[in-house]
């Protein structure tokens, strides 16, 4: 991931953390819905608003609302790390000179907030890193450990690194 912008570099990391994940988990966990969503069903949402965010960039117009919510990459683990491995490819062909390109984005009802591709970049890490920590929860609890940095912020992470080593 050298050479690519931080933010950038940053979610193709967490994308391929999911892929760990999601085949680590397997698919009767993947798709099981008992305790009322799936571990599919975060990582579907997941992947509906980075596809928002790419298939918006052509236009300058991102829409979060416009999901497209495939019932398959909740219930298929397959198909989904089909689709982040497409994503993170997509999101890893972003370079520095398009991050401050403006966009408006529709989210919540709200229509046309100013936002940038960096500023979008910096949402879809945060909301990632959020889903995954559930992720990682419903996983431990039906027996499946996962990497332990998988869930945890990339500062958080930083900030753990610069700690242990002014330890030593």
């Amino acid at each position: 991931m050298q050479g690519m912008p931080p933010l950038v570099a940053g979610n193709v990391a967490l994308l391929a953390q999911g892929i760990a994940a999601v085949e680590r988990i397997g698919p009767a966990r993947y798709a099981d819905a008992t305790g009322g969503s799936s571990i599919g069903s975060h990582v579907r949402h997941i992947l509906d608003h980075y596809r928002c965010f790419l298939d918006g960039l052509a236009s300058g117009r991102i829409d979060y609302d416009a999901r497209a919510r495939d019932p398959r990459l909740e219930v298929e683990p397959d198909p989904a790390v089909t689709a982040i491995q497409r994503t993170m490819e997509e999101v890893a062909a972003l370079g520095d000179p398009s991050l401050d390109r403006p966009l408006a984005v529709d989210a919540n009802g709200d229509r046309g907030a100013a936002s940038t591709v960096r500023r979008e970049l910096g949402f879809l890490l945060s909301h990632t890193v959020h889903h995954y920590a559930v992720i990682a929860l419903m996983a431990k609890s039906s027996g499946v450990t996962l990497d332990p940095d998988f869930g945890v912020a990339p500062s958080t992470l930083a900030y753990r690194q610069r700690t242990e080593a002014c330890a030593r």
